[in-house]
């Protein structure tokens, strides 16, 4: 019996120390890191002969603190962005479907990926901070 209650107290403390210890602003700093101006710089097109393909000179994009977003490609409508756990959502007055990007951040280069997927075999944009 008093192993169960010692069973049942280690367990509820470490419930309480995984509540406690998880922080609200974490979308924050999602937010935070994604802010900034980023140059594509290789695109990965799954089941291609030679699937990592970098780019020269490739788009810009741009998220905004405000909330803003800008493609160098597609400059003639203004957009807004949001985030929702790994998936960026744009939306624009000149587009009435929104688009969404899984995304990802490693090594100070950003990673999107279309959803839905545009390639069967699974295709991906990587872009550097600039």
């Amino acid at each position: 019996m008093k192993n169960k209650k010692n069973t049942l107290s280690l367990f509820a403390t470490l419930v309480l120390v995984l509540l406690f210890s998880c922080s609200s602003d974490d979308g924050k700093n999602q937010v935070d890191n994604l802010i900034g101006v980023w140059q594509m710089i290789e695109r990965h097109e799954g089941g291609s002969p030679e699937p990592f393909q970098r780019v020269k000179n490739g788009k810009t994009i741009v998220f905004s603190e405000d909330g803003t977003f800008t493609d160098s490609f597609l400059e003639s409508c203004r957009y807004t962005y949001s985030l929702r756990d790994d998936i960026i959502t744009i939306q624009s007055p000149c587009d009435p479907e929104n688009k969404q990007y899984r995304f990802g951040l490693e090594n100070g280069h950003l990673r999107l990926t279309a959803i839905p997927n545009t390639c069967d075999e699974g295709c991906y944009d990587i872009y550097k901070r600039i």
